[in-house]
């Protein structure tokens, strides 16, 4: 994907492997089912972010960034306001990213930082719980 355009603002999502072993959407559904509370329980390793706010949005996988550390499929959802990051391999520690572009806000302030989640929200609350358990 090309780099967002000035008039475009938007936000990388990064997902990290730490650990020394690569992984497939398969491995990282097994692990889950494993560490399900529930065994009934349908869980699935995509990572969904639901876009708030106004403004047309789209997302795809950085493919220079990601070169030869996995693989990563992004699908996004208007109607849900939705992007889906479907995690089809990651290799041993690496650090992959997926582009995300807003456009069409009403008004963007032209110093927009990263303390800008209220401008262009997503809702991500839900894997900081995950993110500092360990």
């Amino acid at each position: 994907m090309a780099a967002p355009r000035r008039d475009a603002p938007g936000g990388d999502f990064f997902i990290v492997n730490r650990l020394g072993d690569t992984f497939t959407h398969l491995d990282l559904s097994a692990k889950l089912r494993v560490l399900a509370s529930d065994g009934a329980r349908s869980s699935s390793p995509d990572i969904v972010l639901r876009i708030g706010g106004a403004g047309r949005f789209s997302a795809a996988a950085d493919g220079a960034f990601n070169r030869d550390k996995g693989r990563l499929v992004v699908t996004t959802d208007t109607q849900a306001r939705s992007v889906r990051i479907r995690i089809e391999r990651i290799a041993p520690r690496a650090v992959m990213k997926v582009n995300i572009t807003v456009r069409g806000l009403p008004y963007v302030d032209p110093g927009l930082s990263r303390a800008a989640k209220t401008q262009l929200r997503y809702d991500h609350e839900r894997y900081l719980d995950g993110c500092h358990a360990k």
